[in-house]
């Protein structure tokens, strides 16, 4: 035909390539560290638990609601998120006073750090499980697993007031430990 090969067959030179931007993230993290499991709400809503390596959250800023009903431990903090980015949120442990007595006397030893002895009154200890041992010269030491809530603990009576008793039985059983969890529950 009237056309050449060269002719018939043109060709058309591709789009020049566009740069492809990606889109930022619109998201980043948070990794709340404590030294008790925390739930994390926003807006009432649970988003996570320090439990987990870091939760998702939109950029931006937010106020977060940190719980342990366990322990009594409520806490508002605010973080800042930003795109593809890990923010901590570290918690600070809060005290509580423990008063802690025995009849007779005993020294008192809290997760192994001697508190002096009998009768203490509003020793500040971290909430969260301790391990308190009473220990009396002649009749030997009891131990007790007590959590502490944010607003204090209570021994029970039997371990302030009943030393003698308790530790009068161990006596015969030196390695024997008195151990019960958990002691207190407070309303």
């Amino acid at each position: 035909g009237p056309f050449s090969d060269a002719q018939r067959f043109t060709r058309v030179a591709p789009p020049p390539a566009r740069a492809v931007i990606p889109a930022m993230p619109a998201a980043g993290w948070i990794k709340v560290e404590a030294p008790f499991e925390v739930q994390i709400f926003e807006a009432g809503q649970l988003v996570g638990s320090s439990a987990s390596q870091r939760i998702m959250l939109p950029a931006g800023g937010h106020v977060l609601e940190l719980v342990n009903a366990a322990l009594g431990y409520r806490a508002v903090v605010k973080a800042a998120i930003l795109p593809g980015k890990l923010a901590p949120v570290v918690v600070d442990t809060p005290r509580a006073p423990v008063a802690i007595n025995a009849q007779p006397w005993a020294e008192v030893l809290v997760d192994g750090q001697a508190h002096g002895d009998t009768p203490l009154a509003n020793l500040m200890l971290p909430i969260g499980v301790h391990q308190i041992v009473l220990r009396h010269p002649d009749l030997g030491e009891r131990t007790e697993t007590v959590t502490v809530r944010a607003n204090g603990a209570k021994l029970p009576p039997a371990f302030m007031h009943g030393l003698e008793h308790a530790l009068a039985t161990l006596r015969d059983m030196p390695s024997a430990k008195v151990e019960s969890t958990p002691v207190a529950k407070l309303h």
